[in-house]
């Protein structure tokens, strides 16, 4: 899909998952907060966010927010 699109393409790790540290917080609310901090810092805004199963979910919630 890079290949084909051009686009650049970040893979991020939720809080509690592979090596981003512990959090006793592990909500949507949280994890979506999480990447609306992120993405600015690393100047992806605007982006397209692309997300399975629990990724999916903190892509549409921070979308929600957003609007």
């Amino acid at each position: 899909m890079v290949q084909r699109t051009g686009r650049r393409v970040l893979t991020v790790d939720a809080r509690n998952h592979g090596d981003s540290p512990h959090s006793p917080d592990a909500s949507y609310e949280a994890m979506s907060q999480d990447l609306q901090g992120l993405l600015p810092q690393l100047g992806l805004v605007p982006c397209v966010l692309v997300g399975h199963s629990m990724g999916g979910k903190t892509a549409m919630l921070l979308a929600l927010q957003r609007t």
